[in-house]
């Protein structure tokens, strides 16, 4: 009797921690139900809470009459961002990088307008031809989401091979940039807190027979990675890629930079005592006249200083120029820039270089 006894006692002590830990994972349950609908509430609420910020920064938007920027971006942002893509002419050859026309402007431009500042990223290259730019213009668009793109490429179109031109389809980063601005706000608070380093590196210089054949190296921006560079020609003048020409290829940058919502200026050359430079800047107008976009004339500029054949001051005997003419460059653009950002935003339109 006694060892049955102990034996429904312990077949009840059983039952009782079964009760207990049924009851636990009851409650486990309903603690995790509890959970994950507080969670779903949450999301939900973000989810609506976006929606009502995209609808209220869309309609200010076109309230305001200016389609191609958020509302309030430069504030949050601290600063606009311009993108300068070119050749050695945009890249600084013979100078020091901060001597080059992108830094010169950025430097000026925020001295006189600190309420209005400016940070211009400077990926151009040596030898870069207009293939080049509009092959990577998608992907600089991505990974930096300028406000204004500057743009002065050509003359290397002559003497260097060109890519074969492919436009890649927008991405979704492109996409989410173009319709929607609250993505476009969160992008600059990231900018603004993380501020990644532009950095050029892994400098190849190429070589065939003994004479030099090109220059590569990689540009770097966060995880970004560019290869840039150039091929020379072989001594025999090769045929472009179907579809690609200097003026074609300026055009195709044009309209990309439409479809994404991104001002896009071209900047004629200083050179004007080189005829290479002469020709690329007059497909440049040309190219700016037929797609829209706006050109800033800097060889203009240099008119006043120099003769038909030399410009000792402003520009070295190949036509690049000198620090004095980056400068005179940095100007020049600056008060464009300054002529298109002090307008209304209903008058850009109509703003000429």
């Amino acid at each position: 009797m006694a060892q049955r006894a102990r034996r429904a006692t312990r077949t009840c002590m059983r039952r009782s921690q079964l009760d207990q830990r049924l009851e636990l994972y009851v409650d486990y349950g309903l603690a995790i139900r509890a959970l994950c609908a507080r969670i779903a509430l949450i999301l939900l609420g973000l989810l609506i809470g976006l929606f009502l910020l995209e609808l209220c920064l869309q309609i200010a938007a076109r309230w305001a009459g200016d389609r191609s920027l958020p509302v309030g971006l430069g504030v949050l942002a601290g600063r606009r961002r311009v993108l300068a893509l070119g050749d050695s002419n945009t890249y600084g050859l013979y100078v020091r990088a901060e001597r080059a026309y992108p830094k010169v402007l950025e430097r000026h431009w925020n001295a006189r307008h600190p309420d209005r500042p400016i940070e211009v990223l400077n990926v151009a290259f040596p030898g870069t031809n207009s293939s080049q730019v509009r092959n990577r213009f998608a992907r600089y668009l991505e990974v930096f989401h300028p406000d204004v793109v500057l743009v002065m490429v050509g003359a290397n179109d002559i003497w260097t091979m060109p890519e074969p031109v492919a436009d890649a389809p927008p991405s979704a980063g492109v996409l989410l940039w173009r319709y929607s601005r609250v993505f476009r706000i969160f992008f600059m608070l990231r900018r603004w807190v993380q501020a990644p380093e532009l950095k050029v590196r892994d400098f190849k210089a190429h070589t065939f027979e003994g004479n030099p054949a090109g220059l590569t190296a990689v540009e770097e921006y966060g995880d970004a990675r560019f290869e840039v560079g150039y091929r020379r020609l072989p001594s025999e003048r090769t045929a472009p890629p179907p579809g690609s020409t200097t003026s074609t290829n300026l055009r195709a940058v044009c309209e990309r930079a439409r479809r994404d919502a991104v001002e896009v200026i071209f900047v004629t050359y200083p050179g004007l005592t080189n005829s290479m430079y002469v020709d690329a800047s007059r497909t440049i107008r040309l190219a700016g006249a037929t797609c829209g976009a706006r050109v800033i004339d800097v060889e203009q500029a240099f008119v006043p200083a120099c003769s038909a054949d030399a410009c000792p001051t402003l520009l070295y005997g190949d036509g690049h120029p000198t620090a004095r003419g980056h400068a005179l460059a940095a100007k020049v653009v600056g008060h464009a820039l300054s002529r298109y950002w002090m307008r209304p935003a209903g008058s850009r339109a109509a703003a000429g270089a």
